[in-house]
């Protein structure tokens, strides 16, 4: 079998235009596809015509909502029966607007997700609905954009055209299957959807040749862990006059800190701690190996007892590092379970990585997000 990579996988960016009579599953999935996609055309619509209404949605626990939310009923639009979004954060401020720095995150969730550059905007509408819904809200307000320039030019267009089903971009059609539909109406633009898939692998590159924030965190609560055994071991042996209740209390205060800040805001972060966190904009490649994480700096930090220090790199995968051969060794067993596999093949397989450009696995282990 040959180990050369596709660039572009067998069935995308394509769009079917007939079926063999052998083939009646495909056939049953061209007719949901199609379904799905002109369901979203019709929110979509919705969205840029305002045909919609706010109402709050009480608690349901049924459906995991403890709290008070707001929905948006869709009977203003006759195009077609649209079932009510309900259960999601809609925060318009007084004048109808959203925070710009809530429109910024909304705004990156969809750029930085390749899921959402592969299915457009059709895909975003039920990918992230509080988001979309709350980008919708600032178009219509004095603010007049979604955040999303690509976004409020086809809105105009589709204004223009009487909402030409054919400017809008096939959700389908630069996944994986591709689109299967015959007769899609949908826009399906190949060089465009190339260039945007591009820019998705070239940003996996990058993210590969960094250090993961897996490492960096697990380096950095092991420092400050070590930090807080040497204050604790200070503080037992200088007892404040003798006294047990002075030493008792000046530990309780060591084990009650929140990630070594203390209550009063005024005071500084202890200089320890400060350092240990602003080494992580210095480190260069980092041991994979998580009983070492050993690290290289870059250059403009080292000093010369860091000089010395050079990483050797897995040559099946070109993506882990490590200071030693004995540490390469060690991480192997977990190490090839990430996989290890060739750099390419990490690039392409969709699979290895989560919606929001990292690949799975490699984030903060304090942070974890179902997909």
């Amino acid at each position: 079998m040959s180990n050369a990579i596709k660039t572009v996988p067998s069935y995308r960016y394509t769009h079917t235009q007939s079926f063999k009579p052998s083939e009646t599953k495909l056939k049953q999935q061209d007719e949901k596809q199609f379904e799905c996609a002109l369901n979203r055309y019709h929110y979509l619509c919705a969205a840029i015509q305002k045909s919609y209404h706010m109402q709050d949605v009480p608690p349901d626990l049924s459906r995991g909502q403890l709290f008070p939310r707001q929905g948006l009923v869709f009977a203003s639009y006759t195009p077609a029966k649209l079932q009510p979004v309900a259960g999601i954060k809609l925060h318009p401020r007084q004048d109808g607007t959203i925070h710009p720095g809530d429109i910024k995150v909304y705004r990156d969730t969809f750029r930085n997700s390749w899921k959402a550059r592969e299915g457009g905007i059709l895909y975003c509408i039920e990918e992230d609905e509080r988001a979309f819904w709350n980008m919708i809200l600032n178009y219509h307000s004095s603010a007049a954009t979604t955040g999303i320039k690509v976004w409020d030019r086809l809105f105009k267009q589709l204004k223009d055209s009487n909402y030409d089903k054919a400017l809008v971009p096939c959700m389908f059609f630069a996944r994986e299957a591709g689109c299967l539909y015959p007769e899609c109406p949908f826009l399906h633009d190949r060089d465009a959807c190339i260039r945007d898939r591009e820019k998705v692998l070239m940003a996996r590159r990058v993210a590969l040749g960094r250090p993961t924030t897996r490492d960096i965190s697990l380096r950095e609560r092991r420092q400050l862990q070590a930090h807080r055994a040497a204050q604790r071991q200070v503080v037992l042996s200088n007892p404040s006059g003798g006294e047990q209740e002075s030493i008792e209390s000046r530990l309780g205060a060591l084990t009650t800190r929140d990630d070594f800040w203390d209550e009063d805001e005024d005071e500084e972060l202890d200089p320890e701690v400060a350092r240990i966190f602003g080494e992580r904009a210095t480190i260069r490649n980092i041991c994979c190996n998580p009983d070492c994480l050993n690290v290289q700096l870059k250059k403009n930090a080292r000093t010369d007892s860091d000089q010395q220090m050079k990483m050797k790199i897995c040559t099946r995968c070109k993506v882990a590092t490590y200071c030693s051969k004995e540490c390469q060794v060690s991480d192997w067993k977990r190490h090839k379970k990430e996989p290890c596999l060739p750099f390419e093949e990490i690039v392409e397989n969709d699979d290895l990585w989560d919606s929001f450009g990292q690949r799975k696995g490699t984030g903060d282990p304090r942070f974890v997000f179902s997909e």
